[in-house]
């Protein structure tokens, strides 16, 4: 099986903080043949909401599985809120 996976923290920093970095992630994996993608979010401190408004959106549009692994509670508390606020409007 061939599975991509992406340590955030490592191609980033411990703090998720622009939108940019969210989309350009997502425009990198887009046309590519793994079956599916694993995010690890191991070390991953902060996520800023737009970071992961862009994260939610684009994940959605991908043509490929993605699951998220080691995700801290800050940062589950983030993605909570930006798919409550996407389910208000």
């Amino acid at each position: 099986m061939n599975i991509k996976k992406i340590y955030l923290a490592d191609l980033f920093t411990s703090n998720l903080g622009i939108r940019l970095n969210a989309e350009n992630l997502f425009k990198q994996l887009e046309n590519k043949d793994y079956e599916k993608i694993v995010m690890d979010f191991k070390n991953v401190k902060f996520m800023s909401r737009s970071f992961a408004q862009e994260y939610v959106s684009r994940k959605k549009l991908l043509n490929i599985p993605v699951t998220e692994e080691n995700i801290s509670d800050n940062v589950q508390e983030m993605f909570n809120l930006v798919k409550t606020d996407a389910v208000k409007v």
